[in-house]
């Protein structure tokens, strides 16, 4: 399976900077864990939102925090080319049969493409071409799910009622911006500029990460005191 299963490296992410969902996890995270230990079946949760809220890193920080070594199942194969939702769901379903479920997650990214129904409405997304399969797997695999989607407006209600658990993942509130900027940025960016960027709310953890690592990546050529100018650069020019 190691050319659709890939194993997740850590987050660089706590649970901490996820305080703005902390009313969900501190049910679905004990839930999880319980299920990890008891092997109890089925056990399925949803995160989406806008792409860049951080919901793959919360995926990671979840297997983190229960213990559990996380498998993603791959959009893409050996060489490069895209897999569609069919083989997707093989790949899933063979991991399911395969693995070991103790401590293990696996972690279905970018799963819009598996459930979204084609633009002329005459052709379904794999998941609903397989609707009894697909329930049934929901209510028994083996091993726990995460789904992670951008936009759920294609999602069949059936197959919601069947998570233990869905959460809207947003961008976080200010205080929350203002430790990420600074879990990332260090001491790269300026007391004057952190508040600069933490006021703005179209930041997202992966905006920030993408900015700060190429201003570090330049550092040795970007004098330090132009650092946090060029931070703001960065991110400025990729929201307009």
């Amino acid at each position: 399976l190691g050319h659709v299963v890939k194993k997740c490296v850590g987050s660089v992410l706590r649970r901490r900077d996820y305080a703005h969902i902390e009313d969900m996890l501190a049910i679905l995270v004990p839930h999880l864990s319980e299920s990890l230990r008891t092997g109890r079946a089925g056990v399925d949760l949803l995160v989406y939102g806008k792409p860049g809220t951080g919901k793959s890193e919360l995926a990671r920080v979840l297997a983190a925090d229960v213990g559990a070594s996380a498998f993603e199942i791959a959009s893409e194969n050996e060489d490069g080319n895209l897999l569609d939702g069919e083989r997707r769901l093989r790949a899933l379903r063979a991991s399911q049969s395969l693995m070991r479920p103790q401590q293990t997650l696996l972690i279905f990214d970018e799963a819009e493409d598996v459930f979204r129904e084609s633009m002329t409405g005459l052709r379904s997304g794999a998941a609903q071409s397989h609707k009894a399969w697909m329930n049934r797997m929901l209510e028994s695999n083996r091993i726990p799910v995460i789904w992670i989607a951008n936009a759920i407006d294609d999602l069949d209600p059936a197959f919601v009622r069947r998570f233990d658990g869905v959460i809207e993942l947003g961008v976080p509130p200010r205080a929350q911006r203002m430790r990420l900027i600074e879990r990332y940025a260090g001491d790269m960016v300026s007391a004057s500029d952190t508040h600069r960027l933490a006021d703005c709310t179209g930041i997202t953890p992966a905006l920030l990460s993408r900015a700060c690592s190429v201003v570090a990546s330049a550092r040795h050529q970007v004098h330090s005191a132009r650092a946090s100018g060029a931070v703001v650069r960065l991110i400025d020019s990729t929201l307009r």
